[in-house]
């Protein structure tokens, strides 16, 4: 009797054990076949957060700033230097602008002409017209000079004009002649126009 009971006691315990056993394999599959279900799920469902790159703003090179050139200084005007120089009286200033009129072109001749009759006296008449009866000054220059002396004294201008109607190839011959027969008319043939100007002017103040 005692060993039916034994035996009862072992075999419960076996099947309990089997039981157990059946249990735990059974529980193991059930856990594997769920985690096969749940990745696929669990990827699927997963929504994907895009990812947005924030690139730095490209860096622009900055273009050089030009070089500004410093402005040229101007060149002098060599008459105005003349004219605005202190230290130089009326006869340097004239004797400046003389020098300077074969470096000048035409225009400029006759500009610097008109600045040494304006700052010529009678006194410093005399500078410039024997250089105009010489012929040894630029045409524009002579011509404004030339006229010019057509406004000084007759002590000044008869000298000059007859010097001048003396050289048939000087420039202003024709000018002076014109000038001279209107006052005094035709010398006699063989007279130079200074002899018969000299002359025509001492009989003026003789009969006077």
């Amino acid at each position: 009797m005692p060993n039916k009971k034994l035996l009862a006691g072992i075999l419960g315990l076996f099947i309990a054990a089997l039981t157990l056993l059946a249990f735990l394999v059974f529980f193991q599959k059930e856990e594997t076949i769920s985690k096969g279900f749940d990745t696929p799920f669990a990827s699927s469902n997963k929504t994907s957060t895009p990812t947005i790159e924030i690139s730095p703003p490209p860096t622009s090179t900055p273009s050089p700033k030009p070089k500004i050139k410093p402005p040229e200084l101007a060149e002098t005007d060599p008459i105005s230097e003349v004219l605005s120089n202190e230290n130089l009286d009326l006869t340097g200033a004239v004797n400046k602008l003389l020098e300077m009129l074969p470096k000048l072109d035409a225009e400029r001749q006759s500009e610097a002409a008109h600045h040494i009759a304006n700052l010529s006296d009678d006194a410093v008449c005399p500078t410039w017209s024997k250089m105009v009866t010489s012929n040894s000054l630029p045409q524009p220059a002579a011509e404004v000079l030339f006229n010019d002396m057509l406004n000084r004294p007759h002590e000044l201008l008869m000298p000059f004009l007859g010097s001048i109607a003396d050289q048939p190839a000087h420039p202003l011959h024709r000018d002076s002649t014109d000038v001279l027969e209107a006052l005094f008319g035709q010398p006699p043939q063989g007279t130079p126009w200074s002899v018969w100007v000299k002359n025509s002017q001492l009989q003026e103040s003789s009969g006077r």
